[in-house]
């Protein structure tokens, strides 16, 4: 490698001379901002992030006093499957938009349309209008995690990303930690609308730092000045295929089992419907479309592949406990919902502490592989000790039992993240983080109606006979069975049952019911550590080199330049031999990036 001194200031690689007007050639560090304002981008964008997943968390709490001020308890479920539903459908969308508007305008975009829909909940009239605003919402709520991580990721040092992812994904987990107490305060002291109004401020910070922290042509893949050209590289067909296919094969899996038995010929023909539509979408971006939204290209690199197989698995295996365990801690452990939804803080503690560490043990060792591993680890040990959990175990066990799958789960989301990353050019990290994200939700939704199908299937087969025994007066026969199903009815019609053999068997049924379920789980949780065994590392190798300082230096009067050298290697380049010239290297095998950056 040549030793020949590279200047300080504007450090950048040009790149040939034919591709100057390819802004996706140029060097990553050229939008990296000083150390002062990074911190300040991280918490204005951070907001948006913040707001997205508090909003969540929030409305849940919200929901039992909605469906009584609107008298619409039945129509409850799809205030958050309609968001659930157009945020997961339009969020691959995003990340090819941002490559051609830039991340600026689209992230701007985004948090418009998720701040109209937060208004139009606050003042609905009535449910219906309430799941519209919902949908709305979603749609651009769907935009805003991938956009702000890969617009973070774009003005930080490459060394220093992981670091800074680490910290974005601690918000996310911290936003949940509050959720359910602002909820609480909202819907108690306040109103539930200032559930949803409570998110204009948040929205509106995040947009402040947006505009002054990101450029206009941050993110923009290439130079097209009118508004005509860069409409014209939008996929449309391929957009309209990937939302609708996206949105059928949902529908099944939130209808299926609580709506529509699962082979009934609506669920069949939605399936169907939704495979033959990503058939479409497939042969769309394949063939058709000039600027693909999902780059096929991504499907041939190893790391990305198994990363996208990697993160629907780790969805699966996540949100499942998430939702069961407060049935644990309610029905089995006699608590109230609040106090269950402050027992799975464990799990939200291991989250925050990993995903931080984790982003720094990645930026000083250079390696992702070893901190994916781990969590893959320890969500599998994790999930494994919950099927432990019996009628009279300690309140400590299903704690400490939460707060290892939690560490797990930080650990693994943020390695997978830098594994995408590292893995593509510089002009792909929004799709690339977009698709990442878009798995994670797909593997969440299977794995929560998969889980459930066997939870109810078991309820159904134990503890619906069980109740049919009970009087009417005590809320016997099939109205008792699903006043038992409900979270929070269900709890109250057991509490006020008194104490029999009936109602021991009833409790033992229900940790039966969430044994089968934890099972499953232990499955998602080793299909989620098996696609990291085929992933190769990619390092990140930081030599500092020696400093200077004078009036040499950058905008500072002491300056230091960082070489940061980004190789791939692959598994058939092992047996190269390591005193090959630089110049006889096959690039096939292994390449290599250098940056030279000015740390101011």
């Amino acid at each position: 490698m040549s030793s020949e001194k590279r200047p300080v200031s504007g450090a950048v690689r040009r790149p040939p001379s034919d591709e100057k007007k390819q802004f996706n050639q140029l060097d990553p560090e050229t939008n990296v901002l000083p150390p002062r304002q990074r911190i300040f981008a991280l918490l204005g964008l951070s907001m948006a992030l913040f707001m997205a997943n508090l909003d969540q968390t929030i409305v849940g709490v919200a929901l039992p006093t909605i469906a009584h001020d609107f008298d619409a308890v039945n129509m409850v479920p799809w205030v958050a499957t309609s968001y659930l539903i157009t945020c997961t459908a339009v969020n691959v969308l995003y990340g090819k938009l941002s490559d051609i508007f830039g991340r600026r305008a689209t992230l701007l975009f985004a948090i418009a349309i998720f701040e109209i829909g937060s208004v139009l909940c606050g003042i609905s009239l009535n449910m219906p209008m309430l799941i519209i605003a919902r949908s709305i919402a979603g749609i651009g709520g769907g935009g805003m995690m991938p956009i702000v991580i890969v617009s973070i990721t774009e003005v930080v040092p490459v060394a220093s990303r992981s670091k800074y992812q680490g910290i974005i994904s601690a918000v996310f987990a911290i936003s949940s930690l509050l959720g359910p107490s602002v909820g609480g305060i909202c819907t108690e002291y306040l109103s539930w609308r200032f559930a949803f109004l409570i998110n204009l401020p948040f929205g509106f910070l995040a947009a402040l730092a947006a505009i002054y922290f990101l450029k206009p042509t941050l993110g923009v893949s290439k130079n097209t000045a009118s508004w005509r050209e860069k409409l014209a590289r939008i996929d449309f067909l391929g957009s309209f295929l990937l939302v609708v296919a996206v949105i059928v094969l949902i529908l099944p899996l939130v209808l299926g089992g609580k709506f529509y038995p699962w082979m009934s010929p609506i669920i069949i023909v939605l399936t169907i419907l939704g495979m033959v539509l990503v058939s479409a979408f497939a042969f769309v971006e394949a063939r058709v479309a000039r600027e693909p939204i999902i780059p096929i290209r991504f499907f041939y690199i190893r790391n990305m592949s198994f990363s996208f197989l990697l993160n629907f698995f780790l969805g699966a295996s996540y949100f499942a406990p998430i939702y069961f365990i407060p049935f644990f801690f309610q029905y089995v452990g006699g608590d109230g919902a609040t106090l269950a939804g402050i027992e799975i803080l464990p799990q939200v503690f291991g989250y925050v502490i990993t995903s931080t560490l984790a982003g720094f043990l990645i930026a000083r060792f250079s390696r992702f592989m070893p901190t994916l591993w781990l969590g893959a680890v320890l969500i599998l040990v994790g999930n494994a000790l919950l099927v432990l959990l019996q009628v009279s175990s300690p309140r400590w066990m299903p704690l400490v039992f939460l707060f290892v799958s939690g560490c797990g789960v930080g650990m693994t989301i943020q390695s997978v993240l830098v594994a995408c990353h590292v893995s593509v050019d510089p002009s792909d990290l929004a799709p690339a983080t977009a698709l990442a994200s878009f798995w994670r939700a797909m593997g969440g939704i299977f794995g929560l109606a998969a889980v459930g199908f066997v939870f109810d299937s078991r309820l159904d087969l134990v503890v619906a006979p069980l109740i049919a025994q009970l009087p009417s007066s005590a809320g016997g026969g099939d109205g008792g069975r699903s006043f038992f199903r409900s979270r929070g009815d269900g709890a109250l019609f057991l509490s006020r049952l008194p104490d029999s053999q009936v109602k021991t068997d009833i409790v033992l049924g229900y940790m039966s019911a969430l044994h089968r379920g934890f099972m499953l789980n232990i499955l998602f949780a080793a299909l989620t550590f098996i696609p990291s065994l085929f992933m190769v590392h990619v390092d990140v190798v930081k030599s500092p080199s020696p400093s200077s300082s004078g009036p040499g230096g950058s905008q500072s009067s002491s300056s230091a330049t960082e070489k940061v050298v980004v190789m791939e290697s692959r598994r058939s380049s092992v047996s190269s031999s390591s005193s090959i010239e630089e110049g006889e290297m096959d690039e096939q095998k292994r390449k290599k990036i250098e940056f030279v950056k000015a740390d101011v």
